[in-house]
């Protein structure tokens, strides 16, 4: 039984010395978005305050966990005078829902599913993964892919003569995140507590 134990707390050790948590650096972290406007015409945005943080495993280079979040109000667009009519009552709703939140749920080699909430509304989406690994103590990945703007209540619009809409549903993302290492953990309670 002992020896059941001692295996179990060794290979929990094991993770830990591996593994590490690292926090998202909000100063040199965005995420970008573009959408198509009157067919032809492309809107992008910038979300410039993005916070969270991750686990990495530095000896297999994956990852293991992420939860994300940016900041609404952090928004600028290409067009000045349209990122206040985005974070209006009509669009994002910043006063109500200050957040953008984005929890993964399975991550494989090149591709990650996860939770995301968009005004209060929680779809399980999935984007591509670049993991660029570690570079002088920090991490960087990109998260890129494509969301339905309806599948989130995003549904402002107006229509064109022909009837069809004004706006794509389909909204671009990137994400460009670059991570820094949390201090270690102490492992001395975790090693006296595997004695007991």
């Amino acid at each position: 039984m002992n020896l059941i134990k001692l295996s179990f707390s060794t290979l929990a050790l094991s993770t830990l010395l591996f593994a590490s948590n690292y926090k998202i650096d909000s100063n040199t972290s965005k995420a970008e978005f573009s959408i198509k406007y009157l067919k032809n015409e492309e809107i992008k945005g910038n979300f410039k305050t993005v916070k969270g943080d991750f686990n990495f495993d530095e000896k297999k280079y994956i990852l293991n966990s992420l939860n994300g979040e940016v900041e609404v109000d952090s928004l600028t667009t290409s067009k000045n005078d349209l990122a206040t009519y985005i974070l209006s009552e009509k669009i994002f709703n910043e006063k109500k829902y200050p957040k953008i939140k984005f929890v993964a749920t399975k991550i494989e080699q090149d591709r990650i599913f996860g939770d995301l909430t968009i005004r209060n509304v929680t779809k399980n989406v999935e984007f591509d993964l670049e993991n660029s690994g570690e570079f002088f103590g920090k991490i960087y990945l990109k998260i890129s892919g494509k969301i339905k703007r309806s599948y989130f209540d995003l549904t402002w619009d107006e229509l064109l003569d022909t009837g069809s809409s004004s706006v794509d549903n389909d909204i671009f993302i990137e994400i460009d995140i670059e991570a820094k290492k949390e201090e270690k953990l102490n492992f001395t309670k975790v090693i006296e507590k595997s004695k007991k």
